[in-house]
């Protein structure tokens, strides 16, 4: 309406108002008035729309992993939201994304951050100054990707016929019709990946040349009389260039998505076929492995045959990863296009509410160790167990165990993102310990007194893990045994933590019962994070002392992220302390006195694991069944470390079926009792 003539707009109320019937003049007028400055006010929002936005924002970057000023620029007539460096604004934008097809979402983590997900795939995370400015930069995004949607829904027609039966062909829009018979449905789907092998193979060859432009141009001089590196048709060419391939791979990616949606007999050759003949080689490699490499006592480096070790106390040999390379599972960060869409194609499969214990996730989206090791994890402050055992009175035990449980959360907790850990098999065990130095001045038989830990997989179905921690010197122990239940919830995975566990202080005769908070994934589409949330208790039915830590989830514009409140009595009801604060960051202790105690667990001294070199360990412990998994990984290497892990994942199946001949499972460190499982062997 805003490129209406003035005559043209009067004739346009004109002919609105000849509608309306019995009209006195007055009438009219007065219609007309309102027709005309409802006509005025959708010109200026029409021009209003059309205006350039340009602000800073936050954007998360993966090259140095964290928060950058940037400065955006959002242009509603072209639909492009570009960012520039703040040194570099209205010169050469440094990325840019088209926002027709975008979904524009505030995220639940904060009330700032808020995600841009382009139809390329692409996906920016950004965050404003407040709540305010995020709304602005939302509705107006919204606005924009919404008309350009319009537009070229407009203009052009559909690509494909909702049918999977019709295939459009891509270069002509010529309509193919349907197929005549399932098996000219196969050719043609087997024809289909043979084309993006090979459109793959020539992209990467492209790729290859374009990367070798730009390193010849980079080598170029800065100075003197002859052709220098930032001359400005050079920065054209490999500006072009990149910008060029960047938008051959969003399209072969759309193609990807395209025949995953519309061909399901075929998908999971479509799934492969950005390296179907490197899988094919694994596969063809590890067929001629024999399974004892990953099942047996066969050691990856050394054949040896080692005795199952049924002692939490056999400490000796053990190292820390940092002494042996063997050890180490630290995996690079893994970011690829692909693996974005095969993560939306896996959530598109799933059903809210749908139990996810059962469903084989990518390799790449999986945490490099096993769920037995990750519980060893929550130990990194050793020295916090020890103090529940040293303290005087039953209720400053009780607040060293509730101080011990915060802090072992937060030491569990590994990196920013969320991932998922191995499914242990069935019989998986994982054994450690850790040394903290010896502070009693009364006691100086040794420098260091020793903490150990096993755990044993005790159910595949339900997944069902039992540990136990001891220490011998202290006199104490602690055993728990954990069912996980895991439900689909549309953009976020929540995680039920069922069962209970005890702290056994024999010096005291004390038993302190715990239970467990529910983890939630959040924001899986774009970056995963994970909060927990729930109500736990802590309780002692000899001294009658308790404690409540809630865990708070889904906090209010302004609130914190993380945050806890806890409370501890004793045996008669009244207030021991108050605890406030973060469980990744600092919390508070407020006694009833009024002395007060800060902690920040960031700041804390984490013990690292100790475990036997990797060729002493048994035959069932979690390195050595996932060595070749996790070394994939190490190497970046998803396909041979998906064709590992399907075969441990095979021969999982199999004992599971030998076992349900069995009746039972018979557990190598734990045996069942009743509901639970228990330690054979414990401290007494």
């Amino acid at each position: 309406m805003a490129d209406l003539t003035k005559s043209e707009a009067s004739e346009a109320i004109d002919e609105v108002v000849g509608t309306v019937p019995d009209l006195t003049e007055e009438e009219r007028k007065q219609l007309m008035s309102v027709l005309a400055r409802a006509k005025e006010f959708d010109a200026q929002q029409e021009r209003k729309m059309r205006q350039i936005v340009e602000g800073q924002l936050y954007k998360y970057t993966n090259v140095v992993k964290g928060w950058q000023y940037r400065w955006f620029v959002l242009n509603p007539e072209t639909g492009m939201l570009e960012y520039y460096m703040m040194n570099e604004i209205k010169k050469v934008p440094r990325g840019g994304v088209h926002l027709a097809g975008a979904v524009i979402s505030p995220s639940d983590e904060d009330s700032q951050t808020f995600f841009v997900s382009a139809a390329c795939e692409e996906v920016y995370r950004l965050r404003a100054n407040d709540a305010k400015e995020r709304q602005f930069w939302v509705n107006k995004l919204r606005e924009v990707s919404e008309h350009q949607t319009k537009t070229i829904a407009e203009q052009n027609p559909p690509i494909r016929h909702t049918n999977s039966n019709h295939i459009v062909h891509t270069d002509s829009n010529i309509i193919l019709g349907k197929l005549s018979n399932e098996s000219e449905s196969k050719e043609y789907a087997e024809s289909m990946c043979e084309s993006l092998l090979s459109v793959k193979d020539m992209l990467s060859k492209t790729e290859k040349c374009q990367q070798d432009l730009k390193t010849a141009i980079d080598a170029l001089p800065v100075a003197g009389s002859q052709v220098k590196c930032f001359d400005s048709d050079l920065l054209i060419l490999k500006a072009t260039a990149n910008a060029t391939i960047s938008c051959l791979d969003q399209c072969l990616i759309i193609l990807q998505k395209i025949q995953l949606s519309d061909d399901t007999v075929n998908q999971d050759k479509v799934e492969e076929s950005l390296t179907k003949t490197e899988r094919r080689q694994s596969y063809n490699s590890l067929s001629e492995m024999k399974s004892s490499v990953i099942f047996s006592g066969s050691s990856p480096t050394q054949s040896q045959s080692i005795q199952e070790s049924q002692s939490a106390q056999d400490v000796t040999g053990e190292v820390t990863d940092d002494e042996n390379d063997d050890n180490d599972v630290t995996v690079p960060e893994i970011e690829d296009l692909y693996e974005k869409n095969v993560v939306l194609h896996l959530l598109s499969k799933l059903k809210l509410g749908m139990d996810l214990t059962r469903v084989s996730f990518p390799t790449f989206l999986l945490e490099p160790h096993s769920l037995l090791e990750m519980y060893a994890n929550f130990m990194g402050h050793p020295d916090y167990f020890l103090r529940i055992a040293d303290e005087p009175t039953p209720e400053m035990r009780m607040v060293a165990a509730v101080l011990w449980y915060l802090t072992s959360v937060h030491a569990g907790k590994k990196g920013s993102v969320a991932k998922k850990p191995y499914n242990p098999v069935l019989g998986e065990t994982f054994k450690c310990s850790w040394k903290i130095p010896n502070d009693d001045k009364k006691d100086s038989s040794s420098s260091y007194i020793p903490v150990t830990f096993v755990a044993e997989q005790v159910s595949h179905h339900p997944l069902m893990s039992s540990f136990y921690i001891e220490c011998q010197k202290k006199k104490m122990f602690a055993e728990a045994c954990i069912t996980i239940k895991s439900k689909f919830l549309g953009i976020s995975i929540g995680i039920n933590l069922l069962g209970e566990g005890n702290i056994h202080l024999l010096e005291h005769g004390e038993t302190y019962n715990f239970t467990f908070p529910s983890a939630f994934a959040r924001s899986i589409p774009t970056v995963p994070w994970m909060e927990l949330g729930g109500r736990i208790s802590l309780s002692c039915s000899k001294s009658k002392c308790s404690a409540f830590i809630t865990f708070h989830t889904n906090p209010f514009y302004g609130d914190q992220l993380h945050r806890i409140s806890a409370e501890v009595k004793n045996g008669f009801g009244d207030l021991v302390c108050k605890i406030n604060g973060q469980w990744n960051g600092v919390i508070q202790i407020v006694y009833a006195e009024g002395t007060t105690d800060v902690i920040n667990v960031n700041k804390l001294t984490k013990y690292k694991k100790r475990l036997r070199p990797l060729n002493e360990q048994d035959s069932s412990e979690s390195r050595r069944i996932w060595y070749e998994v996790t070394k994939a990984l190490k190497n970046n290497d998803i396909e041979m470390a998906s064709s590992y892990k399907q075969q441990i994942e095979m021969k999982q199946r199999e004992i599971a079926d030998a076992d349900l001949d069995k009746n039972t499972y018979q557990g190598k460190l734990f045996h069942q009792k009743g509901d639970t499982w228990v330690y054979k062997y414990p401290l007494n």
